[in-house]
């Protein structure tokens, strides 16, 4: 913050003393104040690049990396329906659970840990399972063959042709499985625009009585998309989180929400 605003201070600076100065005509001043502010225009460009590239990192390190976990083993149909909750974590920070199904008691006990059990604990204790997903196959580059993917996932991918046409479909990642031999249950899309800005599409499917828990800031909005419960969250990048079914749709971006908005509902649009 500090470094913008010693920036817009020269700019103004720069260009009261280019304007000021009396040893050229005004012409050449102005021509010569042209040219250098090109050059900083230039610079500046260059800078809201890097900084997208930044933040593009971030969120993909943040997309690959998951929300927690919390899956017991050998368990293949659901019982209860998709369980939501959103908790105050105490740090300044929400904490969004979804759960597909709450795990009954004749169930094999999970070998991580429940997240209602997870919130109450030391955030040291390591026995919790962070998501295999983080362990990623080769990204996948353009174009983008639709039934390819397909194949390679336990679920049905929503309408992405729907997506606005001003994005453009750069890769995707898909998880190793959960399971040997089984299907990814999680893919990251990655869309860019012609000015550059990122946009990155999560799905994930919910197994039988798993369940994460994402992190959010405390001014997370809840919306209905689509008759979607969804939370929109700020920040540094912004982020979409949505629920349909038992998939988790997460999209972030440097983009305002409304745009975030308007790619969510054009690829969860339903169809006749």
């Amino acid at each position: 913050m500090k470094s913008e605003k010693f920036e817009e201070w020269f700019d103004v600076a720069f260009e009261r003393a280019a304007s000021s100065s009396s040893l050229t005509s005004d012409e050449n001043k102005q021509a010569s104040w042209k040219k250098v502010k090109a050059q900083i225009e230039q610079v500046n460009r260059k800078r809201r690049r890097r900084r997208r590239m930044q933040l593009s990192g971030i969120v993909a390190a943040s997309f690959i990396a998951g929300a927690i976990l919390f899956s017991p083993p050998g368990v293949t149909k659901a019982i209860s329906p998709i369980v939501k909750s959103v908790v105050d974590l105490g740090n300044g920070m929400l904490g969004i659970v979804v759960k597909n199904g709450d795990v009954p008691s004749n169930v094999v006990l999970p070998q991580t840990e429940d997240p209602d059990q997870y919130l109450n604990q030391d955030k040291g204790d390591n026995n919790k399972e962070y998501l295999n997903y983080a362990k990623v196959r080769k990204s996948e580059g353009a174009p983008l063959n639709l039934e390819e993917l397909q194949v390679k996932l336990s679920f049905t991918l929503p309408d992405l042709q729907q997506i606005p046409k001003e994005y453009h479909f750069d890769s995707y990642t898909v998880s190793y499985p959960m399971e040997e031999g089984g299907k990814n249950d999680k893919v990251m899309l990655k869309y860019t625009d012609e000015e550059q800005h990122d946009l990155w599409i999560q799905l994930m499917k919910l197994k039988p009585f798993q369940a994460t828990m994402t992190e959010v800031p405390m001014d997370t909005e809840k919306l209905n998309l689509n008759n979607d419960e969804a939370y929109y969250s700020p920040g540094v990048y912004n982020q979409l989180l949505g629920l349909h079914d038992n998939l988790t749709i997460q999209i972030g971006s440097d983009l305002p929400k409304e745009e975030l908005i308007r790619v969510y509902e054009a690829m969860m649009q339903p169809h006749d």
